[in-house]
């Protein structure tokens, strides 16, 4: 194997290695993005902010579902790679009738679709991700009392 090949293959090595860390860190603690939960109504509603990439944002996303999947719960994960957002909203099975995860993200302005339990598109700056959160926030309370 030559030089490059070598180069190559340890570069592979440490971008996966850097991911499965931030992925870990962001999952780690065992509570991860527990500032950014909030009840409302008897509903969990999670809108965390993180660094990763699509694959490992899906990965924390779908571990937070697992974990809470016998609660009723509202998802709007952001996470900002570089100069993109990647953005994912989930509802649980119980609030899919409520609202769905397309729905939300339709409401919120953002572009991207999926099946009624789970989202995934972008259309935000990685500067107004915040604003989107607290958007997520009221867009969840208004739903939820309304139903």
């Amino acid at each position: 194997m030559d030089e490059y090949a070598k180069l190559r293959d340890q570069i592979k090595n440490l971008q996966r290695d850097n991911e499965r860390l931030k992925r870990k860190l962001a999952t780690g603690a065992g509570d991860a993005g527990a500032s950014d939960l909030q009840e409302i109504g008897g509903v969990q509603v999670w809108t965390p902010r993180f660094e990763l990439d699509k694959k490992a944002h899906a990965a924390v996303v779908d571990e937070f579902r697992n974990k809470h999947r016998d609660q009723p719960f509202v998802v709007l994960s952001s996470s900002v790679e570089g100069e993109g957002v990647h953005v994912i909203a989930a509802v649980s099975d119980s609030l899919k009738g409520r609202i769905s995860a397309p729905d939300l993200m339709k409401r919120l302005g953002l572009r991207g679709g999926g099946r009624p339990d789970f989202a995934q598109g972008g259309g935000v700056a990685p500067a107004d991700v915040d604003a989107l959160r607290e958007k997520g926030v009221a867009l969840a309370q208004e739903v939820l009392k309304s139903s």
